[in-house]
């Protein structure tokens, strides 16, 4: 009787040390499984960022393009004043009606 119950114990704690095992293969496959999703999660941070930076500078880049062309615009159209004006009064002053 002894014989079987110092069997049984020793299976019993081969048992235990199979579960024991595969309890922490299973702990350190799901901490790798974690680890792998934060990493995921950074780069996909990382990407985010990224593309919203880049939309912002896109979107100031069209902003400064717009400012400039309308810069050249007015300095156009000033231009055309100035010289409308300067042909104006020169015709003016030809024909006497400027003193």
């Amino acid at each position: 009787m002894r014989w079987l119950s110092i069997e049984a114990y020793s299976v019993d704690l081969v048992k235990r040390d199979r579960w024991k095992e595969e309890e922490e293969e299973w702990q350190a496959k799901k901490e790798e499984e974690e680890e792998e999703e934060e990493e995921e999660e950074k780069e996909e941070d990382k990407k985010k960022k990224r593309k919203e930076k880049e939309s912002k500078e896109s979107v100031a880049r069209a902003s400064r393009i717009e400012k400039r062309r309308r810069a050249e615009e007015r300095r156009q159209e000033d231009f055309i004043l100035v010289t409308r004006g300067d042909i104006f009064n020169s015709s003016n002053a030809d024909c006497g009606l400027n003193p």
